[in-house]
């Protein structure tokens, strides 16, 4: 009895095994023959309406999202980086203070950014085949818009400490110096978020801290003449 004991356990296994790939294999077929019968069921109602039929693939797929090429996206920031600098040093009423109120600028650039995301939110809903899928990209919760809102704030107070700082260095060290951003940014990735960094990241991240430093080091004539 017990010679014969691992090999009944074997049998009971192995049997277990196939009762539950019978079982799992059932469910498959059962869940093809309801998306056959429910396709089958479209196509008879789109066929007594008189509407043109439609093939299953194009039923079943979904239109990709519309999204803006790589290049452009990277365009644009870089675009509106460089010359946001820029113009805010222009902007200056004989290179000292500025002739227009400091926070009516920053809100007035949120509000053409709002524009511009409504307007690439519109773009890709519209490319969406179904209301349900619409509604699905535009659920919310409190949770998620609070989350959402921290950054906000917290870009909407360094966008209006970006003049106070045009206002003591000009536009070239300011663009260097800003740079810095990405390092503390790195930083708190992984000490905050627990995100490891690769070796290539690190090397990015001293590399870019290096040449914001070298760029502060005044040659010796100015040091002399300062």
């Amino acid at each position: 009895h017990a010679a014969h004991s691992p090999q009944r356990n074997r049998c009971t296994r192995r049997s277990q095994r196939r009762s539950a790939a019978a079982a799992t294999a059932r469910l498959h077929r059962r869940d093809a023959q309801q998306k056959a019968l429910c396709t089958q069921q479209t196509l008879e109602r789109r066929m007594s309406t008189g509407s043109p039929p439609v093939h299953r693939d194009a039923m079943t797929a979904r239109a990709p999202p519309a999204r803006l090429p790589t290049w452009v996206a990277a365009a644009f920031l870089c675009g509106f980086g460089v010359t946001a600098a820029l113009a805010a040093v222009a902007s200056k009423e004989g290179g000292q203070a500025y002739p227009y109120k400091v926070v009516a600028s920053t809100l007035a650039s949120e509000t053409f950014k709002i524009c511009a995301s409504a307007a690439f939110l519109t773009r890709e809903l519209l490319a969406l085949p179904s209301s349900t899928d619409r509604a699905r990209a535009l659920a919310y919760t409190p949770a998620s818009v609070a989350t959402a809102a921290i950054p906000g704030v917290a870009y909407q107070v360094l966008n209006n400490l970006n003049f106070v700082t045009l206002y003591y260095v000009d536009a070239p060290t300011f663009q260097i110096l800003g740079n810095l951003k990405i390092v503390a940014t790195g930083l708190a990735g992984q000490c905050l978020l627990r995100r490891r960094l690769s070796r290539g990241k690190w090397l990015a991240l001293g590399l870019l801290t290096l040449g914001a430093a070298v760029s502060q080091v005044a040659p010796s004539g100015d040091a002399a003449a300062a």
